[in-house]
């Protein structure tokens, strides 16, 4: 299935633009219009956003068919993924978070105490070796010790 929201009245927007330019009117109202919308496209199960400018902004895809994202990818203006939220045990609560740089993984947090915020994190290098394990044991969303990788 395939499908796609649009702004209200983009399309009878664009029609007045576009017989605007073709008759040579100047009406500045026409430069007030809203910008170009939003595309959405699903297809199985998978989910993606495009914005105005019709660079994606999130990918999201649904592994068991529930309608409910198990994972979200969300983009940079440039392209590159910046965060991925996923639900790794199906029970629709993220309980794994992949942040890049420049769309290069650099941490990967975990939920060890089922709060649906990170707790644990595993630092990477660009070869995808663990440098360093980081421990947030209070629950504040601070580190409170951490370990080398190996």
């Amino acid at each position: 299935m395939l499908w796609a929201v649009f702004t209200p009245g983009w399309r009878e927007l664009a029609g007045v633009a576009l017989v605007a330019v073709l008759s040579g009117c100047r009406d500045p109202t026409l430069s007030k219009a809203s910008p170009p919308p939003y595309l959405l496209v699903e297809k199985g199960p998978y989910q993606s956003l495009y914005g105005p400018d019709g660079r994606i902004e999130r990918l999201a895809y649904d592994r068991n068919g529930d309608r409910t994202a198990d994972a979200v990818i969300l983009y940079s203006p440039d392209g590159k993924i910046r965060l991925a939220e996923i639900d790794t045990d199906l029970d629709k609560v993220i309980d794994r978070w992949e942040f890049f740089d420049n769309g290069v993984l650099v941490r990967v947090g975990f939920t060890r105490s089922r709060r649906a915020e990170p707790d644990y994190w595993e630092v990477v290098a660009a070869d995808g070796s663990i440098l360093r394990r980081e421990y947030d044991d209070d629950g504040d969303g601070k580190v409170d010790r951490s370990e080398p990788g190996g």
